[in-house]
């Protein structure tokens, strides 16, 4: 393996931008060389610009001729030349530092530690800003110190010779030797122009006319980027790689600019009484970054109102950031109406945006909605809802709910308490209070045990209102509601067994049922046999059961039974008819029976699966 040659490239900066060149050379060799003739020439050029008054605008001129004879491994660094700047106490008080001493700062700063030699450490920031909030000054009178110096170096390695046509590698190493992080790094690397460029690792940020560009960022200290190219020499000729590096670093110094801004908040009611007091609360806050001085409010008052008192500002106040100042108003509502209540702050040289509240003086009003069925029947449930509503923007005090029961009705369910009056029948609810804009519901049931019409009456009043009274009629109606249903008791069966089917009737309304028939109608398939059931009459040429009775009360439950046979096998439906005197209502209901043969295997309804072997 053939040696190495390391060349290292410092540069160290004090300045926003630095450049620097440096270049290598390798010898492409077409043919062997004896020992003991001299080795083709490895050049280097490097050159740094470091000075505060260097003129960045152009990179140095790499220099340098070609040697005859091979170099040894160089290493060099270029040191950073001292930086100026200033001291500034927390007095104001200015003072140059000494070049050759170093700067005069804290013993234990790094520069006392480490007075000379070796890589000075960035300059510290110091800020000598006073608490703000001790002395409002210290916007004014802050002091700012930055001072860094990046350093950067590159090291470069490559073969010390290659055959023609033959792949080399030629390594880049650049390490942040300075102990803060450097921001950004433009790095190119100028290729020979008789080389074919083969790779590079990593790829170039840009490739153009031999020139590969790298663009490195966020170097922490001690960090190392290594740039590896592979090129390949077309001619008998050095190969002579050039390099520029350029480190973009920036200082700055931070002079902040505040400026107070004042916001006005204004809360108050929305609507009172004729009559009432009212107060309104006005915040003034600062939330800019500045001392707003002499800070101040106006208000303006419409007719409606008269000015009573204020509290919290009897003379200018200066505000600091973040800081607020609560005024409280209070004034008298004595004319109806929509008015507006303006307020404005203004302080040194900042105002606030004039801030406003509409009130509403007015005297309140409660709407009542009461809901209840128009019509129900006797001994069923009827829901009944009174509303109470305060659709102003003001609360209303004492007020009172009560329902009179008309005789014949009786309240089953409240939803919330209520005093009863037994003498009088009337129920009562006690609200202390209604806010503005909500409202308050009250719920019931209530059953009718007579016919006819029911009227409930409703009074509602309040201390701010005047009484008002409601009512709700109910139309309570008697009448009978007939159902019917019909069971299979038997499951499936055999061909010539009975299966026995049970039918109920209920009355599930408030009135007798007259004159009530079943009619029970069977297909062909199966035949009806008589049982022994009063009131049940089996017609064989219709094949049909027909069940009477005169009557079945409210509440009450008919209930018969009768047998079928089955004559054939399958499924086979039985079909009852309800009707009732005076009622043009009939009601249907259907049940199956399943008849199957003797050598097949069915399931009742109560009995487990057997199966044919």
């Amino acid at each position: 393996m053939p040696p190495y040659l390391r060349r290292s490239h410092a540069t160290a900066i004090a300045t926003a931008l630095v450049t620097c060149f440096a270049s290598a050379s390798i010898f492409a060799q077409g043919e062997f060389v004896p020992m003991g003739q001299n080795s083709p020439e490895i050049q280097s050029q490097q050159s740094a610009s470091t000075s505060m008054g260097a003129d960045l605008s152009q990179p140095p001129v790499p220099t340098g001729t070609p040697a005859h004879t091979l170099l040894p491994v160089q290493t060099e660094t270029v040191a950073p030349t001292n930086v100026d700047y200033e001291i500034i106490d927390a007095d104001g008080e200015r003072t140059s530092n000494d070049k050759s001493t170093g700067p005069a700062i804290a013993d234990d700063s790094e520069f006392a530690r480490n007075p000379s030699g070796g890589n000075p450490p960035a300059i510290k920031r110091v800020d000598t800003e006073e608490d703000v909030t001790s002395n409002s000054d210290a916007y004014v009178n802050a002091r700012n110190r930055v001072a860094s110096t990046p350093i950067m170096t590159v090291e470069i390695s490559s073969s010390r010779e290659v055959n023609l046509d033959e792949e080399t590698d030629v390594t880049f190493r650049l390490r942040n030797a300075g102990s803060r992080q450097v921001q950004e790094v433009e790095f190119d690397i100028q290729l020979p122009v008789h080389a074919k460029f083969v790779s590079a690792k990593p790829t170039p940020t840009s490739e153009e006319n031999g020139r590969l560009t790298y663009m490195l960022s966020d170097l922490e200290s001690n960090q190392e980027r290594e740039i590896t190219v592979r090129v390949i020499p077309g001619e008998k000729l050095p190969l002579d790689f050039r390099t520029r590096m350029e480190i973009i670093d920036s200082h700055s110094t931070v002079v902040a600019v505040r400026q107070p801004k004042l916001v006005l908040k204004v809360d108050g009611p929305k609507q009172v009484n004729i009559g009432d007091e009212t107060t309104h609360t006005v915040s003034i806050e600062n939330v800019g970054d500045g001392l707003a001085r002499q800070v101040r409010l106006q208000g303006n008052f419409p007719d409606e109102l008269r000015f009573l008192k204020q509290q919290g500002m009897s003379a200018p106040k200066d505000l600091k950031p973040g800081e607020n100042l609560i005024v409280t108003i209070d004034s008298l509502a004595k004319l109806p109406g929509q008015v507006k209540l303006d307020f404005t702050a203004e302080g040194e040289r900042v105002a606030a945006n004039t801030a406003d509240c509409m009130l509403k003086i007015s005297q309140p009003e409660l709407k009542v909605l009461a809901v209840g069925p128009n019509m129900n029947f006797v001994d069923r449930d009827g829901i009944y809802s009174i509303k109470v509503d305060n659709s102003g923007e003001v609360d209303v005090s004492g007020v009172s709910v009560s329902l009179a029961i008309p005789r014949g009705m009786k309240v089953t369910t409240i939803n919330r308490q209520a005093k009863m009056d037994e003498v009088s029948q009337t129920l009562t609810w006690k609200f202390d209070s209604i806010q503005a804009l909500s409202q308050e519901t009250i719920q019931l049931k209530a059953v009718s045990s007579v016919p006819g019409e029911q009227v409930c009456r409703i009074v509602v009043g309040s201390n701010e209102t005047r009484q008002s009274e409601f009512t709700l009629k109910t139309e309570i109606n008697a009448r009978a509601d007939l159902s019917i249903d019909m069971a299979n008791n038997s499951g499936p069966v055999q061909i010539g067994s009975k299966a026995t089917f049970d039918v109920h009737v209920t009355n599930k309304g408030s009135q007798s049922a007259d004159d009530v028939e079943v009619t029970v109608e069977l297909p062909s398939s199966l035949m009806a046999v008589a049982k022994d059931n009063v009131g049940v009459v089996v017609d064989e040429a219709s094949n049909s059961i027909t069940f009477v009775s005169h009557q079945v009360k409210p509440g009450k439950k008919l209930s018969f039974s009768f047998n079928a046979v089955g004559v054939a096998k399958g499924e086979h439906v039985v079909r009852s008819a309800l009707t009732a005197g005076g009622s043009a209502r009939r009601v249907i209901v259907e049940e199956s029976v399943y008849v199957y043969e003797t050598n097949e295997s069915r399931v009742s309804e109560n009995l487990t699966p057997v199966f044919p072997r």
